[in-house]
This record gives structure tokens, sequence and C-alpha cells, in this order.
């Protein structure tokens, strides 16, 4: 990831099933206090994390029909860095 050679300290995780959540996906959230959620969607998956988990999340919403690049989520990451947010 662009962010870490940048010497950023981010992490992801990539969710390939939802129900149920993975059962250490609790444990791996709350280690963080933040938690960017990328979806091409307006925001499901973002309200399921913080209603099941109690975590805050800050949601990428991007409803356009095609795939999220690497770039875009990047490039929203470092805003979000960018805006004195700490985390």
């Amino acid at each position: 990831m662009a962010l870490r050679a940048m010497g950023h300290q981010v992490s992801y995780v990539h969710l390939r099933y939802i129900s149920p959540f993975p059962a250490n996906l609790g444990a791996i959230l709350k280690r963080f206090s933040t938690v960017i959620v990328p979806e091409i969607n307006s925001g499901q998956l973002s309200q399921l994390l913080r209603a099941e988990f109690l975590v805050k999340t800050i949601g990428f919403n991007v409803v356009r029909g095609l795939p999220l690049r690497s770039e875009e989520i990047e490039e929203f990451v470092m805003q979000y860095l960018g805006g004195n947010h700490h985390g």
C-alpha cells in the first residue's frame, strides 16, 4: 500500500463474507480509532459495522456502478489524514 511507503500507519481488511462476520473482526476493528469503509453503495456495511462492533467508521461511498480504484481510496485516506484527524 503506497500509504505505508509514505510512513502512514494504516492497515486494511478485506471482508469476503459478512453473514456471519468473521469471528475475530470485532477484536481487529477495536484496535483502531477510525475505520474507513470504502463502498460502492450508500454505506450499508459501515452501518452494520457500527451497530455490531460499536466502532467509529468513516464512509467512502461512491455510487456509480464501477469498482473503486486503489488510487481513489488512497486519495480519500490522504485527505482524511490531512484534515488533522488522528488515529
